[in-house]
């Protein structure tokens, strides 16, 4: 069902598309970074197909315009976890480079996907050449798992750590739409991350801790698995709290001179919680 895009078309070869026929199910990937040392984080995403132009043949720029919003929706979808049937395909960060479904629990990667790279790179002065290499195990053929697994991404974009702040504060919701069953929660800070928790907001206000990791680590970003799935009701809030040491006193801190921002790079900051559910009622198409 899979195959590995021997191809005479070298458009193809140069969009890294996925070849395949019929739609095979994933269920897990792995990412192994050619050095460690050089990729800080890989997010690998697989935004929904597209229709091209009917007839085939290239689009005319007012087409491809139009197009846009539905690829950048496609993208945002893939990033969240996707549609009922869409998959979820790997991330990267330091300690943390295997994505792994429950057995019985997976996403369709269908004829035409393309995997979409997104790559931080750490620079050091040298030249060098990255090889990551990417493993997708799927579901034998013929298989197709009763469940798909969905989740969220929040994103804190608006960051301004003062210089010299030894804990300076933030916090990050994020909302849960369905009554949903939590399976992981994961904390992605840089080098000045210095803690962050998660508790679960209730509809009715009470609430309940999921996470405390009071010792953050840039080198250890890794993803927390529930040692029971936690199901919550729609509407459920997940509320991140984190702090950021800016001072000195950091000794992973690249400058405790200067006003930090938001930012790819490892030496700016980032605030953000990735998180993985399932939604109780699964709905979508086999």
């Amino acid at each position: 069902a899979y195959s590995d895009c021997k191809t005479n078309d070298p458009n193809l070869r140069r969009r890294n598309r996925v070849c395949m026929a019929g739609a095979p199910w994933l269920r897990r990937a792995r990412i192994v970074p050619h050095s460690a040392g050089l990729l800080a984080a890989l997010i690998m995403a697989a935004p929904p197909v597209v229709p091209l132009r009917s007839g085939g043949g290239r689009m005319r720029g007012s087409e491809h315009r139009a197009r846009r919003p539905a690829l950048r929706a496609g993208l945002r979808l893939a990033l969240r976890g996707g549609g009922p049937d869409q998959a979820s395909v790997a991330g990267y960060a330091p300690g943390n480079n295997i994505s792994l479904n429950p057995e019985g629990v997976g996403g369709k990667l269908v004829a035409g996907t393309k995997l979409s790279f997104q790559m931080h790179y750490t620079t050091s002065g040298k030249e060098m050449t990255d090889e990551t290499e990417v493993g997708i195990y799927f579901y034998p053929e013929g298989y197709v798992p009763e469940e798909r697994m969905g989740g969220g991404v929040g994103n804190a974009f608006s960051i301004s750590i003062p210089a010299g702040a030894k804990d300076h504060e933030m916090e990050l919701v994020t909302y849960i739409r369905e009554e949903s069953d939590i399976h992981s929660l994961m904390p992605h800070m840089h080098f000045r991350g210095k803690r962050m928790k998660f508790k679960a907001v209730y509809p009715d206000g009470s609430e309940e801790m999921l996470l405390s990791v009071p010792a953050y680590s840039f080198n250890w970003q890794l993803a927390h698995e529930l040692e029971s799935p936690l199901r919550v009701p729609a509407g459920t809030k997940i509320v991140a709290t984190g702090a950021f040491d800016n001072s000195a006193q950091n000794s992973f801190n690249p400058d405790p001179g200067i006003e930090v921002n938001w930012g790819e790079q490892s030496w700016e900051e980032m605030f953000m919680g990735f998180y993985t559910w399932k939604e109780v009622n699964q709905g979508g198409d086999d």
